[in-house]
């Protein structure tokens, strides 16, 4: 029985001793070996480390950074564990916490001082030891917390006071040291020595732009942290004049014309942006503008100093000038000219010299002559209080150029029939030029150029006359052709429906007095008339022919119409009325002739008609009543 509990007694004792080694394997340490925190195991499947004298190296943490670091696990929910040796980090403290079966032992709490710490964690079931476990764990000083500094705008001369504020959380000793900076960092900067505390004064020794920044360390047990600072930026720039005025006059302030300006005795007060008020009294250290008086009147006088400008003004008394001579300096912007051009003296300067001095005028001079009337080289007289000078021009002959042109003299010929072509004999044009000169062309010459040509339309027509680029319009009247008349074959009736009207007689252009109408121009109207005449006589007389035949021909129908045996007609049907077939084309044929608006005349009779007989006469167009009683005495008279 002995033997059997002391068994049972060593199987537990390594059961537990191989707990503690698991559990000790299950701890992880994680960081960078400064500033790192330690990680416990999983505490849901704790295993309990193996008793051991070397120290479990926790990490490193920071002070005033809390803690929270699972150390062991007990198989054991009445487990109790206490630091036996060694010392806790001060403000830290171990917390045993029950999880199911098991009892999770904690390191918690916040290091309040830097330094490397040792201790020696205890786990017991009543009075029975289940672990004994060392740890290591490094607390580093608390990095300061660091506000500042602002950036700063001074001016050349001026200072400013950069300044940060810093605090550790574990109440370690602050130190500062300053950088400078090429560029708007906190890294790679020069050290400036001397620069220990928590402001510095930046001298604004020259225009540009400088960076600083500090770096603060914390110490704590002899363990340091450090923190950078945010870069400054300085700007420092040169100061500017916000106004200049003049605080004392020259002593001189009359003057005459010619005269030199002398500021002896002015004082300028200059107040500078960065409040700086400064009397400036030597004239090398201002300019002033103008320096000689060459008006008469009250003068402004212009002072600039340093960028800044101020005025004052003197008296300029008018002396009496005797110009000895003038020189021409600056001819002017234009010496080439046309024959009748204005001389422009602009641009032109002359050079004075008179008991005043040597000085430039570029007007109040006179200059003869100023309208150039002949062609060549010519030389300019400039004179100014009783001294002359002279510059030379080049003038161009005048170049004709052709304003307008017109017709003087209308052609010979005057009227035309549709078809003729247009001739120019007899016409002159009068050419206009912008020199007011007047010149007169044939139109026949070369260069002269009439549209139309040939002249097919009837009634008015135009013609465009051109001559180098410019015309004119010519009217002239353009009579119908006389149409020609066509031998036709009787027609079966030949009754009259149609008057002829005669052509109209050739229109005399309107546009030329009957001053200008030639002998030729009367022989051509009276030929025109005759050929009306003619006309008309030949159209009646071929009438009067053709109804002759027509009657014959009427009266061999009527014959051979009473052979014929008599076919009643029916009751219902309505005798039809004939169409007199041969009257209707001699009504076509006699419209066509006589239409006003030239509309194509029906095809005339194919038989050639008799040769006309009989008198002259004008017939009106019969009705159809005319026609028919017309018929009925031609039948009764047969």
């Amino acid at each position: 029985m002995k033997k059997s509990l002391f068994a049972c007694s060593l199987a537990l004792l390594l059961l537990l001793g191989c707990g503690s080694a698991a559990m000790a394997e299950g701890i992880i340490v994680s960081g960078d070996g400064q500033s790192g925190s330690v990680i416990s195991g999983d505490p849901l499947s704790p295993a309990l480390p193996q008793q051991t004298d070397a120290p479990i190296n926790l990490g490193t943490t920071s002070a005033g950074s809390s803690l929270d670091l699972l150390l062991t696990a007990s198989q054991d929910a009445m487990a109790t564990a206490e630091v036996t040796f060694g010392q806790l980090p001060s403000g830290c403290y171990v917390e045993s916490v029950l999880s199911g079966n098991s009892t999770l032992h904690y390191l918690r709490g916040t290091p309040s001082a830097a330094g490397s710490f040792s201790f020696t964690l205890t786990v017991k079931q009543g009075d029975f030891v289940l672990q004994t476990l060392t740890y290591s764990l490094s607390v580093m000083a608390a990095a300061p917390t660091v506000s500042g500094p602002d950036s700063a705008r001074i001016f050349v001369g001026d200072s400013a006071t950069l300044t940060v504020y810093a605090s550790a959380a574990d109440g370690g000793a602050l130190s500062y040291q300053w950088y400078m900076n090429s560029y708007a960092g906190n890294q790679g900067g020069s050290q400036i020595l001397g620069a220990n505390s928590s402001s510095y004064q930046v001298n604004g020794e020259m225009p540009g732009t400088e960076y600083y920044y500090c770096v603060v360390t914390s110490s704590n047990n002899g363990v340091t942290g450090s923190t950078a600072s945010q870069a400054a930026t300085v700007t420092i720039s040169e100061p500017t004049i916000n106004a200049l005025s003049v605080s004392s006059w020259p002593a001189k302030t009359n003057y005459q014309v010619g005269d030199t300006l002398d500021v002896t005795g002015m004082q300028l007060l200059a107040q500078w942006s960065n409040g700086i008020n400064e009397t400036v009294t030597n004239p090398a250290d201002f300019t002033v503008s103008p320096t000689q008086l060459a008006t008469a009147g009250t003068q402004t006088v212009t002072v600039s100093y340093r960028g800044a400008v101020t005025t004052f003004t003197v008296n300029v008394a008018q002396a009496q000038e005797v110009v000895q001579s003038i020189y021409l300096l600056t001819s002017p912007n234009r010496t080439s000219y046309t024959v009748g051009d204005t001389v422009d003296v602009t641009g032109m300067r002359l050079q004075v010299v008179s008991n005043l001095g040597i000085r430039e005028i570029s007007s109040g001079f006179n200059w003869a002559p100023q309208v150039l009337r002949s062609e060549g080289t010519q030389n300019i007289t400039v004179s100014y209080q009783g001294q002359t000078t002279q510059f030379q021009v080049t003038v161009q002959p005048v170049q004709k150029v052709i304003e307008s042109i017109s017709i003087s003299r209308r052609p010979t010929k005057l009227s035309y029939t549709v078809g003729d072509s247009f001739d120019p004999t007899g016409m002159v044009l009068q050419v206009r030029y912008t020199d007011r000169s007047i010149d007169e062309i044939s139109g026949s010459s070369n260069g002269v150029t009439c549209v139309p040509t040939r002249l097919n339309q009837p009634g008015t027509q135009s013609i465009t006359v051109s001559y180098q680029g410019f015309s004119t319009v010519l009217t002239l009247q353009v009579n119908r052709a006389a149409a020609a008349p066509t031998p036709s074959t009787p027609l079966s009736t030949a009754t009259p429906t149609a008057t002829p009207i005669p052509t109209r007689s050739p229109v005399v252009d309107t546009t030329s007095s009957h001053s200008n109408r030639s002998p030729l121009t009367l022989v051509v109207f009276l030929a025109a008339a005759i050929g009306l005449v003619a006309l008309i006589a030949y159209l009646y007389v071929s009438r009067q022919n053709r109804e002759a035949q027509q009657r014959a021909e009427r009266a061999k129908l009527r014959a051979a119409k009473k052979a014929e045996p008599e076919i009643e007609p029916l009751d219902d049907e309505d005798e039809a009325e004939p169409v007199d077939e041969g009257d209707a084309e001699t009504r076509d044929y006699f419209a066509g002739l006589f239409d006003e608006d030239e509309t194509p005349a029906a095809e005339p009779p194919a038989e050639p008609p008799v040769e006309p007989v009989g008198p002259i006469g004008r017939h009106e167009k019969p009705s159809v009543q005319n026609t028919q009683n017309l018929k009925i005495f031609t039948d009764e008279d047969e």
